[in-house]
């Protein structure tokens, strides 16, 4: 059981130890400053948490808070290609720890002892001057030439989550991060038709993997005596 105790202390390592080695890892700390790694990520996450439209001021009152007295103009100067990277690889390590809950008692659940696993993307406009970062598209998501894929997994049985995994906008489902994290031998995965790819299907039947998904409209089901079928618009498949 995951208690929050256990989730302070790894946040709080989080927003520490891997924004300092971050920082100076991408070159966003070269010297001793002010305006230190860890008090940059703090400052943005809470300041965008109590504001998700803060201002440059609001977040330079946020860094005062966390022990980094600084102006709004030295927050606005330190948003660059160096800060972005940096922010990318403390969501990277936020993302590779996994908390999970209590186990459920749902027996239809409990047959998959890998998880029963629902896979999704979102997709979220991000201001111009970022497309040279994070590249968007003209889809039904979003027509901004910046926006931010998330691709995120969670287990029904544990209620564990892994992600969520950062992509360009224009990318497509079948070619997100998440889709390459691997799943455990007997784990069920849920997605919608955006992932649906036959080699997919096809690996994950080999190595013991189930997957419900609603079939591609041309996609052929054979039955045991070879004769073909045609799924129909609203067909769900168990593989």
């Amino acid at each position: 059981m995951v208690t929050i105790a256990q989730v302070c202390s790894v946040m709080q390592d989080v927003l520490t130890t891997v924004a300092e080695a971050a920082a100076r890892k991408t070159g966003f700390v070269q010297r001793v400053s002010t305006l230190t790694g860890a008090g940059f990520v703090q400052a943005l996450v809470f300041g965008f948490l109590a504001n998700p439209r803060a201002t440059r001021a609001e977040l330079a009152t946020t860094a005062v808070a966390v022990g980094c007295p600084v102006s709004a103009q030295a927050i606005d100067q330190r948003m660059t290609d160096a800060a972005a990277d940096g922010l990318d690889q403390v969501l990277a390590a936020a993302t590779t720890t996994l908390l999970g809950a209590d186990p459920v008692a749902i027996p239809l659940l409990q047959r998959f002892t890998g998880g029963v696993w629902v896979q999704d993307t979102t997709t979220v406009g991000l201001p111009r001057t970022l497309a040279h970062f994070w590249r968007g598209g003209n889809n039904q998501h979003t027509t901004t030439s910046a926006a931010l894929k998330l691709g995120v997994r969670l287990d029904l049985t544990h209620g564990t989550l892994q992600g969520p995994f950062p992509d360009h906008a224009i990318t497509n489902d079948r070619t997100t991060a998440v889709v390459e994290q691997p799943l455990p031998p007997d784990s069920l995965r849920i997605a919608d038709l955006g992932f649906f790819r036959l080699a997919d299907l096809a690996q994950d039947g080999a190595e013991q993997r189930f997957d419900l998904s609603r079939l591609a409209i041309l996609t052929a089901i054979f039955l045991p005596d070879g004769t073909a079928r045609r799924p129909s618009i609203a067909h769900m498949g168990l593989h």
